[in-house]
Order: C-alpha cells, then structure tokens, then sequence
C-alpha cells in the first residue's frame, strides 16, 4: 500500500466516523470531520479521491427529524452560508429544516447547525442568573437564544463574504484567490435555485414562510456578546470549496 492510499484511508475512517449513525456523540463526529478536512486540503486530496463518487449533483438532505423553533432557524441559516447550501423551511408554526445542495456540503451543514445549537444552549446554561422568577427567565432565555443566534448567523455570512472578496482571506483559507472562490459559491448556489425552481413548479416542495422580526428583552446584550464565544468549527469550513464539484 502506498503512503497516498494509507493517507486516504485515514480520512475515509474519520468521515465514517463523523457520519450520521456512526455512534460517535455530535462533538466527536465534528472533530473528525474537521481532522478529515484538514489532511484533505494539506495533501490536496478530494472526497470523490476519498470516497470514489463521481461529480456531485444538488440534492435535497433529509427533513430534521425535530422541529425547532426560531432561534434554531437562525443557527441553520449560519450553517447555510459556511457550506453554500439553501435552508428549506417546512410549512408550520414549529420547523422541521432541510438543507439543500452538495451532498457532502449537506453533510457538514447538518453537523455543524446541531454543534453550533449544543453550544448556544451552554453557553445560555452558564449565564443563567439564579434565583429569577419563572416569567423573567422565560424572557431572558427566549431573548438570550435569539441574539446569540442571531450574531452567529451574522458572523457566518461575513466569513462567506470576505471569503469572495479578499484575496489575502481566500489564500489562507483555500489556496485559491477571492475570484474563484466566488466563482464556486456563485455556480453552487445558481445550481441549487434552479433545483428548488423545478421542485416548486412541479409542487414537489412547499416551505414555510420567513420569520418575523424578533423583539429585544433583558437577554438579548448578553446573547449577542456569547454569540461571539461560538465556534463555528474553523477547520470544516475552510474546506467546503474543495468538495462536491470544486
């Protein structure tokens, strides 16, 4: 076996390792994916190289089995923007989500929106005052959630920004300039509407309606400022442009 296959095949244990049923925890899952990546741009290995796919084509992933509630959507919406994918809404008060795009962008997509959840919720657990009233906490746990999701979501896409507008960014992240980085997401998400154009006219799919504007209470400063304290799994997203057809 030569020294490229055993590379490979390290990475192909640790994407198994991250998928879904693998009986690794969400944390452990999004660790090895992160390692896998890291190997796979450090030897300019692909995951069809890995895996033996042929190009990717848009797909749909598979509707959350839970449906969350609004803070949530601003969670996935963040993993949308690091990993070029559309978020679909099911129709309903409470929402089931989907993620639509790349296979393998999908994939981290749903990892890191359910990674990125866990540690909203700890970090809310941690600045939880005790002693307060039921209807108090109610508020600030509402209002908490949503600015801190609210400033991941916005950390997200400024990153995907800056990720097709500089060049000294896209170097660092992928080794590639701010042109073809653009160049990627701009086909990828060009694929994917004409995808969700088709689903819509054959009435195959019908999603939710968008959020209202959510109101400011008593937890919204200090959600904001957690929402800075969010990893939003550095070494995973600096590899979404070199997958699925890149």
């Amino acid at each position: 076996m030569s020294d490229l296959d055993r590379i490979k095949g390290k990475i192909k244990a640790m994407l198994d390792k991250a998928a879904e049923g693998s009986g690794a925890t969400e944390d452990e899952a999004a660790s090895a994916l992160e390692k896998a990546m890291g190997m796979m741009l450090k030897y300019g290995i692909s995951r069809q190289d890995v895996e033996g796919h042929d190009k990717e084509e848009v797909v749909r992933g598979e509707w959350s089995e839970r449906k969350f509630v609004k803070w949530h959507i601003y969670t996935a919406e963040a993993a949308q923007y690091l990993y070029n994918c559309k978020l679909v809404l099911a129709p309903g008060k409470k929402k089931a989500v989907q993620f639509v795009g790349l296979p393998s962008n999908i994939e981290m997509a749903e990892i890191t929106f359910m990674w990125i959840n866990q540690q909203v919720e700890r970090l809310y657990k941690e600045a939880l005052p005790a002693g307060l009233d039921k209807s108090t906490r109610a508020e600030l746990r509402r209002t908490f959630k949503l600015a801190c999701a609210m400033r991941v979501r916005s950390r997200a896409w400024k990153i995907a920004e800056t990720m097709a507008n500089d060049d000294a960014v896209a170097l660092e992240y992928v080794g590639s300039t701010a042109l073809v980085v653009k160049s990627h997401q701009e086909q990828q998400l060009a694929d994917i509407k004409s995808f969700l154009d088709a689903l819509h006219e054959s009435g195959d799919l019908k999603s939710g309606r968008a959020m209202q504007r959510s109101k400011s209470g008593i937890g919204t400063q200090m959600g904001f400022e957690a929402g800075d304290r969010v990893k939003l799994n550095k070494g995973i997203q600096e590899s979404r442009l070199r997958l699925g057809n890149s």
